[in-house]
């Protein structure tokens, strides 16, 4: 399941009769959630440090947006490889991770997650073998 609902931190825009944006409602990401799911439009960076060195080395600094699904149940953040690749995240260690098919050593790195209604949060996520049905 793809979201491709986006969110700017506002509803939908109320435009005049030319097709100008006159005004934007806002709404809280909880009633965001609410309406459109547990999926989530996310940006995934390097932590201020790591961005900052780049930064002053005169590279971009990667970022990728995806779908992120929220798991309340979840014990860590997870990601695909394909991502961390992207990103060329630093690689910070291991972690075992079980499954209902097994368990394994999976490659742990610190990211920089961006929500689209302002809040970002610096925080390590384990590169996990992800499948979509």
């Amino acid at each position: 399941m793809i979201n491709t609902l986006s969110y700017d931190g506002f509803a939908k825009p109320i435009k005049d009769k030319n097709g100008q944006i006159i005004a934007k409602i806002p709404i809280s990401a909880h009633l965001f959630l609410k309406n459109s799911g547990p999926l989530i439009n996310i940006t995934i960076t390097h932590p201020k440090m790591v961005a900052d060195k780049l930064q002053q080395a005169g590279k971009t600094v990667p970022r990728v947006t995806i779908n992120a699904l929220i798991d309340t149940g979840a014990s860590f953040c997870a990601i695909t490889q394909n991502v961390a690749n992207q990103l060329m995240l630093l690689q910070t260690g291991f972690q075992n991770v079980t499954s209902v098919l097994n368990q394994q050593a999976c490659p742990v790195f610190f990211a920089y997650f961006q929500f689209h209604w302002g809040i970002g949060k610096e925080i390590p996520v384990v590169a996990c073998p992800l499948r979509r049905n």
